[in-house]
């Protein structure tokens, strides 16, 4: 065979480094083909350009591999360079393929330099394999080196999607420190996104700082909700306040589940005025708040009197400040007194309404019926729903079952069943609960319309809970940890 010495060969290098620098790997081996037809013997830039043109494509490790078995046997000897691509090559194969490229350096002799630590640190975090990666890190920094930008980016991104916040921002924050270079906007959302869901609140307040305000990229609203719903479980209500500003920029309506955050996020932090103020908010916006909206509020004041008392009072400064009162602001603070069976407080609280320009609803009479129920106080129960009746105030389900429970508790329980009867001669569905109730007073007291309340209860397409069942059975001496709560 002839071969062709001088401008030949950097010809044809020429063109293999345009087709690696362009990731075609194909024409490189077309240009090879070429050069083999020609008798054009190859050197080493043929070999490290060619081994780089197909590292380009994951699919063609097996040819980089064989372009690399041929370029010892033309007696050339591999470079980092070289190997440095080989690791490429198999960046998505196993563990072991890389560390057979390892292995090989070893044997060459060849140290590797940061491009070698880059390329292992990116292959074990894209791989999710941490713990390896943290340790090339730390080979990486005590031969000397620092990882690369998109090294760094990709470490980060892959411990924050993996769970990790608290380490990736340390990482983050360590590597902006020590280097000139800026992590991208990308890197910066995956944290806060990662801080938000593993509810990080150290992480999410800078990160937002960082996301929002240094970078000005606005997160998407699944993002926003997310970060809302930590800030809500943390008591952050100045982040939470900033998210919805946010979302206002993407022109997104605000609706219930965007307020409720905020609203949390000021209970949990033990602003009750503030949160009582939400409640006007959400209102005005077209999300009618409910009792069950204000259940942070109720938690933060559940046990103690004094806290009861001092949530009055902010009602009260909200009012004599200008705002709004909103009626479920009133309503949970009569639920805390229900709790604390302090009927005289829930009371005094429904009579005080009027001192706030609030008017009582359906949910009002409905909490105080459950207090009285609690307190066995029908006489007040029964005064409360007359109130209810002046108050032009239609009862639903809910009053109709506190209304039967409430006779329940007496010895005399007849107008339990006139409730019933009221009940669905107005058109509403009676609970599972309000039979289970029926059923269990009767069967206590010897009353066998007992037998009737379960036939209805089975006409409504109810079925009897086992422990109903073993109740009835023993006459009422059985006890009854697991007494029904369904509705």
């Amino acid at each position: 065979m002839v071969f062709y010495h001088g401008d030949p060969v950097t010809r044809y290098n020429m063109k293999l480094q345009h087709y690696s620098e362009k990731l075609v790997p194909h024409e490189a081996l077309k240009v090879c083909a070429e050069m083999k037809a020609k008798g054009v013997r190859p050197n080493q830039t043929t070999y490290t350009w060619l081994i780089s043109a197909l590292a380009s494509n994951a699919a063609l490790y097996q040819e980089c591999w064989a372009a690399f078995l041929d370029m010892k046997a033309m007696g050339f000897t591999p470079d980092i360079l070289i190997f440095n691509q080989l690791l490429r090559s198999v960046r998505t194969l196993t563990s072991g393929e890389s560390l057979k490229v390892i292995q090989e350096m070893q044997r060459h002799g060849v140290q590797p330099d940061s491009r070698t630590h880059d390329l292992l640190i990116q292959r074990y975090a894209e791989g999710e394999n941490i713990e390896v990666a943290l340790r090339r890190l730390t080979e990486m920094e005590d031969a000397g080196f620092s990882p690369s930008l998109k090294t760094a980016e990709v470490l980060v991104s892959k411990i924050a999607e993996t769970g990790f916040p608290r380490l990736a921002l340390d990482l983050a924050t360590a590597f902006e420190h020590e280097s000139v270079r800026r992590l991208s906007s990308e890197t910066w959302v995956a944290l806060l996104a990662s801080s938000a869901q593993n509810s990080y609140p150290d992480g999410m307040v800078p990160c937002w700082n960082k996301v929002v305000k240094d970078l000005s990229v606005v997160p998407d609203e699944g993002l926003c909700i997310d970060v809302l719903h930590a800030s809500a479980t943390h008591g952050l209500p100045v982040l939470a306040s900033e998210v919805l500003k946010q979302l206002e920029k993407l022109k997104i309506p605000l609706r219930e589940h965007h307020i409720l955050p905020l609203l949390d996020a000021f209970a949990n932090n033990g602003d009750i005025k503030e949160a009582f103020r939400v409640l006007d908010l959400m209102r005005t916006s077209g999300s009618a708040p409910t009792i069950d909206t204000a259940q942070s509020i109720f938690k933060a004041i559940q046990r103690d009197p004094d806290a009861i008392d001092s949530a009055f009072t902010k009602l009260q400064e909200v009012k004599d400040e200008g705002h709004a009162v909103d009626a479920t602001g009133v309503n949970v603070i009569i639920q805390a007194a229900g709790f604390l069976n302090d009927l005289q407080r829930a009371v005094g609280t429904y009579k005080a309404m009027s001192s706030l320009d609030v008017k009582p609803d359906v949910t009002t009479f409905n909490l105080l019926l459950a207090a009285c129920v609690s307190a066995q106080h029908r006489e007040l129960g029964d005064r409360m729903f007359a109130e209810m009746g002046d108050a032009h105030l239609k009862p639903n389900v809910d009053t109709y079952k506190q209304l039967v429970a409430l006779h329940l508790t007496q010895p005399e329980y007849e107008d339990a069943f006139f409730y019933l009867e009221e009940m669905k001669s107005a058109g509403l569905k009676p609970p599972y609960s309000i039979y289970d109730n029926i059923v269990r007073k009767c069967v206590s007291m010897g009353d066998s319309r007992y037998k009737l309340a379960v036939e209805e209860l089975e006409q409504m397409e109810y079925t009897m809970t086992p422990d109903l069942i073993t109740f009835i059975d023993s006459g009422g001496s059985s006890p009854n940890p697991n007494r029904s709560t369904r509705s």
